[in-house]
């Protein structure tokens, strides 16, 4: 019975977890800033992909779920304890302050966090139950995916520039808008499929760790949790990622068709291949870069207090979870030895 019951808090942690992923979704943004959707189209549509994309994820989940603990299995007190700290920094983030957070981060920290100080109760954690390796390469992955977002992107646009002026005079600007409307549609969709898979791995990775699923069909079980991860970023981002979406679009940076598919070209192309490789990225870097780059190559003005903004929340994200994890674990598992689970 208490199995049961620990499996339906878990399975509604994920959920909240996942609806406040899409709450935090932005990567709709530039369409939206440069006159490719209204924001209502772009809802709905990120919102479809968003459960379309869920199943590009598996490789995702598995980094987060086995390599970063050394294959190691959660136990059920730190999957709700990881989850519990997701919820309370993704949902008050979201409802406090209107900026893009990063999901992947808030796993991450969390994760690291709750595996070492557990340490303290169970020697099979600890510090030396975190995999260092691929804790390093998660790093690296956060540091060079919106470095080579920003130098793709604003190389892509400076292109975009010369083609465009190459061929003045044989079109006219409304029909090369026209196009580069379609093909920022095309690359919209393909980014926001992509960034699902990426993205549901952080609700559901911890999920899997249950007791209760270790004696069914892992993969089974997987594909259930990616549909209900879906359908919660898919919620998330109708009922409140509209206002992410706004702020990001019209107060970052200035953007026009062009400007906007050379960012998106960027993004999928970054955010696609990190997922099918099984790296846990996060959109949210590699999309600001990508929009500051474009706004570099234009030299349209960039709000600079926001992107600060962003940054300062990009630093401290993982060592806050990582510290609210380890405090949390405490009494939780205090009450998982009370309960006797």
């Amino acid at each position: 019975m208490l199995d049961v019951l620990i499996f339906l808090l878990a399975v509604a942690m994920a959920f909240a977890v996942a609806f406040a992923a899409g709450s935090n979704d932005e990567m709709m943004a530039p369409g939206v800033a440069a006159g490719a959707f209204s924001l209502r189209t772009a809802v709905i549509l990120g919102a479809i992909f968003s459960v379309l994309g869920v199943f590009l994820g598996e490789a995702v989940v598995k980094t987060l779920g086995e390599d970063l603990v050394k294959d190691n299995i959660l136990t059920d007190a730190m999957v709700i304890t990881v989850l519990l700290v997701m919820v309370i920094i993704l949902v008050g983030h979201v409802t406090i302050i209107p900026l893009p957070i990063s999901t992947t981060q808030t796993v991450v920290g969390a994760i690291v966090g709750v595996a070492i100080v557990a340490g303290f109760t169970y020697p099979e954690w600890g510090i030396n139950a975190v995999d260092y390796w691929v804790l390093l390469l998660i790093f690296l992955g956060w540091i060079l995916s919106p470095i080579i977002g920003f130098i793709v992107a604003a190389t892509v646009h400076l292109w975009i520039q010369r083609l465009d002026e190459s061929v003045e005079g044989f079109t006219s600007r409304q029909k090369k808008d026209q196009a580069y409307i379609y093909a920022l549609g095309l690359f919209l969709i393909i980014s926001s499929a992509s960034r699902a898979g990426n993205d549901v791995a952080n609700s559901i990775a911890p999920v899997l760790g249950l007791n209760v699923f270790q004696s069914e069909a892992i993969t089974t079980n997987m594909w259930v949790m990616m549909l209900i991860g879906g359908v919660g970023m898919a919620l998330g981002l109708v009922i409140i990622g509209k206002i992410v979406i706004r702020v990001v679009a019209k107060e970052l940076v200035e953007m026009n068709p062009s400007s906007g598919l050379s960012s998106m070209i960027s993004v999928t192309f970054i955010i696609t291949l990190g997922t099918l490789l099984g790296f846990p990225l996060s959109g949210t870097h590699v999309l600001i870069a990508a929009m500051i780059a474009v706004g570099w190559a234009e030299r349209s003005p960039i709000q600079r207090q926001m992107v600060k903004t962003i940054v300062i929340s990009w630093i401290v994200t993982v060592p806050i979870a990582a510290i609210l994890g380890g405090v949390i674990w405490f009494g939780v598992d205090w009450i998982f030895t009370i309960v006797g689970i």
